[in-house]
C-alpha cells in the first residue's frame, strides 16, 4: 500500500500487523512460528516467496480474469473506457509485482517506468482537489482504479470489520 502512496501512523501499522497475526492463529498456524513484528513478518514473507510455486494455467487465468473484470467492478460500461482501465491496472500491477512475475502470469508487456510514482502524484493531486473543490470528483484511471477498493467496503450491507479481542471465543467480549 505504500507504494501506492497510503501513508499510515505507527499504530495503524502495527495494527494492520496484528490483523494479520490474528488471521494466521485463525488459519492454524502455531504462535511459535508468527511473526511478532514487521522485521519478522517481512523475514518470513522472503522465505515464502522463495518457496512460491511458478504460475500455472489456473492462476494466470485467474490474474488476468481479475484485471480484465476490474472496468465491470467499477461499473464501467464503455469498451474504451473499459480496455484503458484494465490497462491501467495491468500497468499499476505489473509495477507493483515485477516483471518477471507479471511476464509469468502472461501479463501484456509495457514499460513501467514512473507508473507508481505517477500513482502517487495522481493521489496527491486528487487529494488536493477534494480538499479545494469539495464535491468535485475527477473521473479518470486513478479515480476509477481507485474505486475498486470503496466497491470492496462491505460496511454498507451490515458487515462489520470489527474482530473478537481474544483468540478463545468464550474469553472474548462481546462483538
Amino acid at each position: 500500500m505504500k507504494s501506492l502512496g497510503a501513508r499510515f501512523t505507527e499504530e495503524e501499522a502495527r495494527s494492520f500487523l496484528e490483523i494479520w497475526r490474528y488471521s494466521g492463529l485463525l488459519m492454524g498456524i502455531p504462535e511459535t512460528i508468527l511473526f511478532r513484528d514487521m522485521e519478522e513478518a517481512l523475514k518470513i514473507f522472503e522465505v515464502g516467496y522463495c518457496c512460491e510455486p511458478d504460475p500455472d494455467e489456473d492462476s494466470i487465468a485467474m490474474a488476468n480474469s481479475l484485471v480484465n473484470s476490474a472496468p465491470l467492478v467499477a461499473g464501467i460500461t464503455d469498451p474504451k473506457d473499459r480496455r484503458d482501465l484494465s490497462t491501467y491496472v495491468y500497468s499499476v500491477s505489473r509495477a507493483l509485482i515485477g516483471n518477471e512475475l507479471a511476464d509469468a502470469l502472461m501479463y501484456p508487456s509495457q514499460s513501467t517506468f514512473g507508473v507508481l510514482p505517477w500513482f502517487r502524484l495522481q493521489g496527491h493531486y486528487n487529494r488536493l482537489v477534494g480538499k479545494l473543490f469539495p464535491g468535485f470528483v475527477q473521473n479518470n484511471n486513478y479515480t476509477n482504479f481507485t474505486g475498486l477498493m470503496d466497491v470492496s467496503e462491505f460496511d454498507e450491507e451490515g458487515i462489520s470489520y470489527r474482530l473478537p479481542d481474544h483468540v478463545h471465543a468464550e474469553r472474548s467480549t462481546p462483538w
